[in-house]
Formats: C-alpha cells, structure tokens, sequence
C-alpha cells in the first residue's frame, strides 16, 4: 500500500476535523455514484460530480445564496440572479474582460501593490492582509473594468 505524504495526510486531518459529518458520510456513500439526503447530494466520482454540476437546476435567487443576497438589496437583474440562457449570455458578453489580455493589464497594478503593502514584512513588522485583499480586489476592479477610480 502506498504511503501518504505529510501534506496530503495534514489536509486530510484539517478537511476530516472541519466537517466530520460531511466526511462520514461520504465515506459511507462511497460506493454509490450519486445519494440524496434532503436537500443535499453526496456526489463520489468524476462523472457523477460533472453531471450534478451541468445538469442539477440551481435556485440562484434561494435565500442564502449570492444571487438571493444580490436580488434582496439590489431589486435583482445581476448576474448572480439570472437564470440559464440569461446567465450564461451575461458572463460571455463580459468574458472579454476577465481574459488573458485583462489579467495582463492588471498584473503591473496588483505587483505595485503587494510590493508597497508587504515591505514591510521586510523589517520584521506586521501587515494586517485583509486591507492588502481589499486594495487589491479595488485594484483588479478598476483595471478590469476600464474605470477611472480609486481602487
């Protein structure tokens, strides 16, 4: 039996301590493709998992999800809302801007970034990452979409 690596037996160890129930369960399913418990599917299998991603309806406005988030403060027609057709047409017709060519454009904004806000790693201090992902995420937004703003 071949032995597991260090890495793969530390994740194995976070992923089990995280949702052990999860984890039991799909343990016990193992050996079927496919199980519904509820509302929840238990997917084990390359196939299966791609069928239940391309073929399962999906509530995108339910409660608790994105879209439903998005449509309760917004009034609604956002991508995270749109159903099938209407879905899929709005991330092509925004496609473009998440291509190569757009990371390219926005690869010199984020270096300028994480080269300012982690230098001071540098002298021993301390960054707090969560205004670094917040000035980058502006960042990448406004370079991506072609605004004038401060990210």
């Amino acid at each position: 039996m071949p032995s597991i690596s260090p890495g793969r037996r530390r994740d194995r160890h976070v992923y089990l301590r995280s949702h052990p129930l999860l984890f039991t369960l799909l343990s016990a399913s193992r050996r079927m493709p496919v199980r519904r418990l509820g509302r929840t599917v238990l997917v084990n299998g390359a196939d299966a998992y791609r069928q239940a991603l391309t073929e399962v309806a999906l509530d995108r406005t339910a409660a608790g999800t994105t879209g439903g988030s998005a449509q309760r403060l917004t009034g609604g027609d956002l991508l995270f809302d749109q159903e099938d057709a209407a879905h899929r047409r709005a991330r092509r017709d925004i496609s473009y801007v998440f291509d190569s060519a757009g990371v390219a454009r926005t690869r010199p904004h984020w270096i300028d970034v994480l080269r300012r806000r982690v230098a001071p790693l540098a002298a021993g201090e301390s960054v707090d990452l969560v205004d670094v992902a917040a000035e980058l995420a502006g960042v990448a937004t406004v370079s991506l979409l072609g605004l004038n703003a401060d990210p």
